[in-house]
């Protein structure tokens, strides 16, 4: 049986982003919400049981690792 995959290959560098985005459990935990549902960074807190500004730091490591894209919604 043959099997064709398309594989993206990534440098160290980027690997190693992803990897240390993915070691925190906090970052884990947002991840598994928002793969369920959108919530704001207050909802998120809530849940994590952290301050805005952890949040905010974690999403930033998130997004910087392209693994969550950020969507603002609301407020200007």
């Amino acid at each position: 049986m043959e099997m064709k995959t398309k594989l993206k290959f990534f440098s160290d560098k980027e690997l190693d982003v992803v990897f240390f985005a993915l070691s925190d459990k906090n970052r884990r935990k947002i991840i598994s919400v928002l793969l369920r549902q959108n919530l704001s960074l207050t909802e998120l807190a809530n849940i994590l049981q952290i301050t805005l500004a952890g949040v905010k730091k974690h999403l930033k490591v998130l997004i910087d690792s392209k693994i969550i894209k950020q969507k603002k919604i609301g407020k200007k």
